[in-house]
């Protein structure tokens, strides 16, 4: 669907950021003892943006800043860096993860492994696709997942 082709493209500019940014950044553990980085941030930010510029009407729920926005019967659900203990580690085990929830079931989402050269996305059907960091999501071939 264009909505899981759209998701597809901000989670792998997103992915192509984290992908830039590891081994650069520093991690902090948050209050419920989980860790985060700027690279977490600095993702979120980015999903967050391109998400309200693509669809301005439908709320976001992210990782990092989950208190800001509430679910409704339509959202979206970010997590911009799952992974980061592996992440700040300097292993490629880390994902961007978006999905479009309607009436609690998700209808459309993907998932990134930018270090693995992996992509997955789901809409009408379920696709996967490789690829070489830094490589235009358009220029993707697209195969259906068995």
């Amino acid at each position: 669907t264009e909505t899981a082709e759209r998701l597809s493209a901000i989670a792998l500019a997103a992915g192509e950021l984290l992908r830039r940014m590891q081994g650069e950044v520093s991690g902090r553990i948050k209050a419920d003892g989980t860790p985060t980085s700027a690279a977490d941030l600095a993702a979120e930010a980015m999903i967050l943006r391109r998400l309200r510029e693509a669809w301005p009407d439908i709320p976001v729920v992210a990782e990092e800043t989950a208190c800001t926005a509430a679910a409704g019967a339509l959202f979206f659900l970010a997590d911009p860096l799952d992974g980061t203990k592996c992440y700040l580690a300097g292993e490629p085990e880390y994902t961007v993860n978006i999905a479009l929830v309607r009436a609690g079931r998700p209808v459309a989402g993907v998932i990134v492994a930018p270090a693995l050269g992996r992509v997955w996305r789901a809409g009408a059907g379920a696709e996967e696709a490789r690829f070489q960091p830094g490589q235009d999501g358009a220029a993707l071939t697209w195969a259906p997942v068995r």
